[in-house]
């Protein structure tokens, strides 16, 4: 008998299952949620990641980089202040890997970020900035990458284009969905 039609008379049938089987189910498939977020929030941050590293190439981020000395595309920004060049910092660093990072990503993984998108934008910003900032620290780098200003500016502005980039794209998904 093929799987096709014992999968019809299955369904056709009127057994129910017991308890236990439903428990047993229900109790796999929240495993299988769980392991499900564990790996897409994995994938997710650690694409966010090497992408980031990626802007350290043009930009710096609390003094570190950009890789090969200089001082990148900063210095454009920073001729109209700390709060220019904190602002396009944050921004360029996070608006680009959250960027790379969901076109990566499958549909339902997708809809997992959206549903999350809160508290993991800022965990990963509030991370990756205590970690820039502690190389900077231990290398000693420019001061003025440790200014609570600068500190607070670059935060904010890393969420707030994080945030945005994923409510257009989350705009842009329901749109595809209603088409």
């Amino acid at each position: 008998m093929g799987m096709n039609k014992e999968f019809l008379e299955f369904m056709q049938g009127e057994e129910e299952a017991s308890e236990s089987v439903r428990q047993m189910i229900q109790k796999e498939i929240q495993e299988d949620l769980r392991s499900f977020k564990f790996y897409t929030f994995t994938k997710f941050i650690f694409i966010q990641a090497l992408s980031a590293l990626a802007t350290l190439t043009v930009c710096p981020q609390f003094g570190v980089g950009p890789i090969g000395g200089g001082h990148g595309i900063g210095h454009y920004f920073m001729q109209y202040g700390q709060w220019a060049c904190a602002s396009f910092c944050g921004a360029l660093f996070m608006g680009f890997s959250i960027s790379l990072a969901f076109s990566f990503l499958k549909r339902g993984e997708k809809i997992l970020i959206f549903k999350h998108q809160l508290w993991l934008v800022a965990l990963i910003a509030t991370v990756q900035m205590l970690c820039l900032m502690g190389i900077g620290n231990f290398f000693e780098f420019t001061p003025m990458f440790n200014s609570p200003e600068f500190n607070s500016i670059w935060w904010l502005s890393s969420v707030l284009i994080s945030f945005s980039i994923l409510k257009l794209l989350s705009m842009k998904r329901l749109t595809k969905l209603r088409a």
